[in-house]
């Protein structure tokens, strides 16, 4: 039982750590629309704190080879802490709105340092609980899914409760309390350097892109990324507009999605162990791509119930499964550097994706877009099916794989 401390310590925090995220840009983004500013705002301000996360994972994933997961892991954890809690007092005083967008640019900056030290460590953790990589990675993307549905939420009552402040200091106590779980229960883990291993696999960038199965894992992973990212904050409420639905619909959206997604990740947390990677891949992203298509070809009340239920049932297993295949395939020597690189060549387009779909839907309209993305989609379906390097995603797998 004490063994499975480090694995359950870790699901909490990084759930904690997705939901203050989440939290963090939606009370932002809805402080600045209701108080009536222009939109425009909002965006840039999303923008400017989301992107700092692709390098933070980078240079978190480094360091975390090089001084060790654990000390990165805590350091980050304390300076994220600081720079909210110094972003707080920015929203509380005198200082204005640059300072605490700053501020909390700097703060996501930190934390994926953190997070992707945490991520490297994942397979030890689960042989240290018992559990299969699948299970283990697969109750994490549960947390994740979890802390995805309640931060916004949470941010926009927090807002409406006492302004931004409120909710800034709400996050910085809940950071307080995931560096408190990681300093107590997050393992120190001895260095493991095998000799050939620095041949094998080169830090950084250079790591995956010279395995073919994680290459392609990334460039499929950018364009879906590219789909996504616009989808919640742009896509769907514009086409709740166009269609004239209230908003009431528009939450039923992102609850089914997310709760679509959690669904099936649960599914895959179960079973995932005994499944192949490639079949599980190309059904998820099949099933997203017939929720994107339902959203673009079906009246706006009927596509607002079908769409996010399929691409949340798509979407759930993804995650877990790419995790699972990289700490896999990467030695634990080089795995905080490889898969540093790695998320942050996926996450670097999201920002801007976010950012460039409002000017492309004000420009052709809503609906042209929406049919953009589900052509992207059934490209990405394509790809999955087809690319030879994918179809390797089965040799992974140990033949002796823990039940």
């Amino acid at each position: 039982m004490i063994s499975a401390l480090p694995l359950a310590a870790s699901i909490l925090t990084s759930g904690l750590s997705v939901a203050t995220s989440g939290l963090v840009a939606m009370a932002v983004s809805w402080s600045i629309i209701s108080s009536g500013a222009d939109v425009t705002w909002a965006g840039v301000a999303s923008f400017a704190i989301q992107l700092p996360v692709a390098a933070g994972l980078a240079l978190g994933g480094l360091l975390s080879d090089r001084l060790g997961p654990r000390r990165v892991l805590l350091g980050s954890d304390a300076l994220m802490f600081l720079a909210v809690a110094a972003a707080a007092l920015a929203a509380s005083g005198a200082l204005g709105a640059a300072w605490v967008v700053a501020l909390l640019s700097l703060g996501n900056f930190l934390g994926a340092s953190g997070n992707v030290a945490q991520d490297s460590r994942v397979p030890e953790m689960a042989r240290l609980a018992g559990l299969p990589l699948e299970r283990a990675n697969g109750l994490r993307d549960v947390a994740f899914n979890v802390g995805t549905a309640a931060g916004p939420a949470l941010g926009v009552a927090l807002v409406a409760a006492g302004g931004l402040p409120l909710a800034l200091w709400g996050v910085s106590a809940a950071l307080g309390v995931v560096l408190l779980l990681d300093a107590a229960f997050f393992p120190r883990f001895a260095a493991r350097r095998r000799a050939g291993e620095e041949a094998k696999v080169i830090a950084g960038f250079a790591g995956f892109t010279a395995d073919r199965v994680l290459l392609s894992v990334v460039v499929l992973g950018i364009g879906l990324i590219a789909v996504f990212a616009s989808l919640d904050e742009i896509v769907a409420p514009s086409l709740a507009v166009a269609g004239g639905l209230r908003d009431s619909q528009l939450t039923l959206f992102l609850a089914l999605n997310g709760a679509a997604a959690l669904v099936s990740g649960l599914a895959y947390t179960a079973m995932g162990h005994r499944l192949r990677p490639h079949p599980v891949l190309v059904g998820g992203v099949s099933s997203a791509a017939a929720g994107f298509l339902a959203l673009a070809a079906l009246p706006p009340a009927a596509a607002f119930v079908a769409a996010p239920l399929l691409i949340g049932l798509g979407v759930g297993p993804l995650s877990p499964l790419v995790m699972t295949t990289l700490q896999r395939r990467v030695p634990a020597a080089h795995r905080g550097a490889v898969l540093g690189a790695f998320m942050a060549s996926i996450l670097f387009v999201q920002p801007f994706a976010a950012l460039g779909a409002a000017p492309l839907v004000s420009a052709v309209g809503v609906g042209w877009v929406t049919w953009g993305l589900a052509l992207l989609a059934a490209g990405a379906v394509i790809a999955a099916v087809t690319l030879p390097a994918l179809r390797e995603l089965d040799q992974t797998v140990p033949k002796a794989a823990p039940r």
